[in-house]
């Protein structure tokens, strides 16, 4: 159970660092802005480990943050349907 826990941390934290590569080439927001996204993505990360279903937890908390970025700019932070999963 420890590696499928590792696999999903290794996952998570990959595509934390993609989401946040997208907030700071995104030409359409001030550097506040980018900081407040990039404050909510550690956020969700943080969040997630305190949930049993860590999974469902991470994945909830992405689609908020997706769901801001589409009212703050118009188009998805995520731009394909997404889940991050430990187990393929």
């Amino acid at each position: 159970m420890a590696d499928v826990m590792e696999i999903f941390e290794k996952k998570s934290a990959e595509f934390c660092t993609y989401l946040q590569n997208e907030i700071d080439n995104n030409r359409y927001l001030s550097d506040q802005r980018k900081q407040q996204f990039r404050d909510m993505l550690q956020e969700c990360a943080d969040q997630s480990k305190k949930y049993q279903d860590k999974e469902l937890a991470f994945n909830q908390g992405l689609q908020e943050i997706n769901q801001k970025f589409f009212m703050t700019t118009g188009s998805n932070l995520i731009r394909k349907p997404f889940e991050v999963r430990s187990i393929a």
